[in-house]
């Protein structure tokens, strides 16, 4: 993705759902290290309040977290780039939503990025979505969602799409936004799906 158009370098961008970020730690620094990502999109971070801040540290990386209050699981952690000109969001926050926004200023542009969780029984969460995501469109023209939506856009399911992923779809048309992984995220030996998306205006 380019938008660095001063100096012509691509921002690298990645989403793990991490299932316990905790556990993984070493994993992902070790990850950053060889790929040097500006954008580090976390899901799943299962963390609480009694996860220090530095626990989760990695080198050349700030970031914001988004924990569960309550019930385990779910959670993000936003990582970007020091050298980033970072302003985190809070106008964009939904206290219902697991979702973390941040504005990027570039030289010529400015970018919102979100890391979103839904977990799989939230049924009101794509109402919510296009909410946010509206008001992220008023206000700037380049948009970067990651995250796992718990909803299954894979192509070579049968048709039509479930209701969830219809409507899904729907909101991203309105807003002209595009899901740019095609290839399932998700493979057992029963099934094939989608759910862990990249999704960009």
């Amino acid at each position: 993705m380019s938008l660095r158009q001063s100096s012509g370098k691509d921002l690298k961008v990645v989403h793990p759902n991490v299932r316990s970020l905790r556990s993984k730690i070493d994993e992902i620094r070790l990850l950053q290290e060889l790929c040097n990502f500006d954008i580090l999109a976390i899901t799943e971070s299962h963390l609480d309040s009694s996860v220090p801040d530095f626990h989760i540290e990695i080198e050349g990386l700030s970031f914001f977290r988004w924990d569960r209050p309550q019930c385990k699981g779910g959670g993000c952690v936003l990582y970007y780039a020091e050298n980033l000109t970072v302003i985190f969001r809070r106008d964009l926050s939904d206290k219902n939503l697991e979702a973390i926004w941040i504005q990027v200023n570039f030289p010529s542009v400015t970018a919102l990025f979100s890391v979103i969780y839904r977990a799989p029984d939230d049924n009101d969460f794509f109402d919510k979505l296009q909410k946010q995501l509206e008001s992220a469109w008023l206000r700037s023209s380049y948009i970067f969602l990651l995250g796992d939506l718990n909803c299954d856009l894979n192509i070579l399911n049968t048709v039509p799409r479930n209701k969830n992923a219809a409507k899904l779809l729907s909101i991203f048309d309105a807003l002209n936004l595009e899901n740019t992984i095609t290839s399932q995220t998700q493979v057992t030996l029963t099934c094939e799906t989608l759910i862990d998306l990249i999704v960009t205006s």
